[in-house]
């Protein structure tokens, strides 16, 4: 079995990596690899899907067979049955000179793609703001995506009605699934607003009340951000539910730079007890 090698020590083997989003099935997947790769060919190469983004998470699977010095494949497979598009894409490399160790490309999502020009600015845009976030503005953090799908949690949902039966589930975090949520992406920065916070010594709906802090954040879109989505203050542990997502940048309509509100995960929720360092790659 290869060895999949991840992450900014080999993504800069794929120059780019092109999906032709086709929802009934068809999606055409192209590659060009850099020019500076210089391993023996041939080259085998094995299209994968996801639905997270993260390159660490478990749910990537492979797409039809591995193919030998192409430059596209074709996803005959419908993903997406609902209103969110979630599919994401890669493809890993296996060169005659690597042996067992295999490349993998950047996830891509199937949002749109861009001509050679809009990509070439979008990189730009991500690069200053990657930037910015890293050396100015931003927090570091890791961003846990919140599993949905997977096996169902076999101590709390009811399989009458497919609720949760109790949120404090340390099997899959409140959230239905076994695990709750995939691995943490780490190097995930946030630049933070003003926190809000309100108490209340009497409401007579609920009587006395202590309402969460909340708070903004502005991040870059990679790996797609969700509703509940967790995100992860490196330095404090504090865990934040992301709630809504507005797209703050967009480049012919893709969103490249998002902004979530977030609400502090009460310190009793069960997404306190993930470990986080744990399990971040080193």
């Amino acid at each position: 079995m290869p060895t999949i090698i991840c992450g900014p020590s080999c993504e800069w083997i794929f120059d780019r990596l092109q999906v032709f989003a086709d929802i009934s099935g068809g999606t055409r997947v192209e590659w060009t690899l850099h020019p500076q790769f210089s391993e023996a060919s041939p080259y085998t190469f094995q299209l994968q899907a996801g639905r997270t983004g993260n390159p660490d998470a478990d749910d990537w699977t492979d797409v039809g067979a591995a193919v030998v010095d192409t430059y596209f494949v074709v996803d005959s497979s419908k993903r997406v049955y609902g209103k969110k598009q979630w599919t994401h894409y890669r493809v890993t490399v296996t060169s005659s000179e690597s042996g067992a160790d295999t490349y993998a490309s950047k996830p891509q999502p199937a949002t749109g793609n861009l001509n050679k020009k809009d990509w070439l600015r979008s990189r730009a845009i991500l690069r200053n703001e990657d930037i910015r976030l890293r050396k100015e503005a931003g927090q570091e953090g890791y961003l846990l995506k919140r599993r949905l799908y997977g096996t169902a949690c076999p101590d709390c949902l009811d399989y009458q009605t497919g609720e949760v039966r109790n949120p404090q589930c340390a099997t899959c975090y409140g959230t239905g699934f076994t695990d709750g949520y995939f691995a943490p992406y780490g190097c995930f920065y946030a630049e933070l607003g003003v926190h809000a916070h309100r108490s209340e010594i009497q409401d007579s709906a609920r009587g006395t009340i202590d309402d969460l802090p909340r708070t903004t954040g502005r991040m870059i879109n990679t790996p797609q951000v969700f509703s509940y989505d967790v995100w992860v203050d490196k330095d404090s542990d504090f865990r934040w539910i992301i709630h809504s997502v507005k797209n703050l940048v967009e480049v012919r309509g893709i969103p490249i730079i998002v902004q979530a509100e977030m609400r502090l995960a009460p310190f009793t929720h069960p997404v306190y007890s993930i470990d986080i360092t744990g399990q971040v790659p080193a």
